[in-house]
C-alpha cells in the first residue's frame, strides 16, 4: 500500500535525525553546556 511506501523512508529519516540529535546532546554534555544529564 501507498502508506506502506512513505512509511519506510519516514523511518530512516526519523532514524538518522534521532542519531544526529543524540550526538548533539552527548558534544554539548562533554563542554558542559547542558546540566540536565
Amino acid at each position: 500500500s501507498v502508506f506502506a511506501v512513505t512509511q519506510i523512508p519516514l523511518a530512516i529519516v526519523e532514524g538518522i535525525v534521532t542519531a544526529i540529535v543524540y550526538n548533539l546532546l552527548i558534544e554539548y554534555h562533554k563542554e558542559g553546556v547542558i546540566h540536565y544529564f
